[in-house]
């Protein structure tokens, strides 16, 4: 009987202890949740002014002084276009206005088949459909080789300042294949891709330059293709 009882108390201890040990991680888990919570309210604004000022910069390289008297950072357009944009995602497309006109638009578009992954641009076109600049925004392209793409290490992009959508199609491809665009050396999957993402881009704002140039009183639903 001794024994049968001892086992019991034993068993009793061991229920009790695996209770107060989910207990205790219940506990650890509301500790932290609530921990990472009150972070994000505290953080969030100022994260939230990060991005708008890393937003504001970024535009601002890509457009030319004086052009422009608003804040395009705070003028979104949401475009979706996987074909043309590389992306099903809503992609922000920022309206440069002077006097109220729109006279450029800063595309955020998508190569998704970077030799690495997707690599995103930041495209600037002006009323007549002309690249007047562009950036690269985020990539995992190979140090060294790949990373050219970006304005801070070559100025590879800039060969694609004045391209529009009247350029032929076999022009504004690689020199390899037979176009305009020479390729980053020991790049050519990074390069093909740009180059084929910025033409993709051109063609978009041909045929939503409507809804892109909009004023901005008239708020139209989001363009897709």
């Amino acid at each position: 009987m001794s024994k049968q009882l001892g086992t019991a108390t034993a068993t009793n201890d061991m229920a009790k202890a695996i209770r107060q040990g989910i207990t205790a991680l219940i506990l650890i888990a509301a500790l932290t949740g609530l921990t990472i919570y009150a972070i994000h309210r505290i953080t969030a604004p100022r994260i939230a002014d990060n991005l708008t000022a890393y937003a504001t910069q970024t535009i601002n390289q890509v457009l030319p002084d004086g052009i422009y008297d608003n804040q395009p950072q705070t003028d979104v357009y949401l475009a979706t276009s996987k074909k043309l944009l590389g992306s099903s995602t809503p992609m922000p497309a920022y309206r440069a206005r002077l006097d109220s006109k729109t006279v450029a638009v800063v595309l955020t578009t998508e190569a998704p088949d970077g030799y690495v992954g997707p690599i995103r641009l930041l495209i600037a076109i002006d009323r007549d459909g002309n690249i007047i600049g562009l950036r690269t925004l985020q990539h995992q392209e190979t140090p060294g080789l790949g990373d050219k793409i970006d304005a801070d290490k070559t100025n590879w992009l800039q060969q694609f300042i004045g391209a529009s959508p009247n350029e032929e199609a076999a022009d504004l491809a690689l020199s390899m294949d037979g176009g305009r665009i020479d390729h980053v050396s020991g790049a050519t999957i990074t390069s093909r891709s740009v180059t084929k993402a910025v033409r993709n881009t051109l063609l978009y704002y041909a045929e939503n330059q409507p809804a892109l140039l909009a004023p901005a009183a008239n708020l139209e639903p989001t363009a897709t293709r």
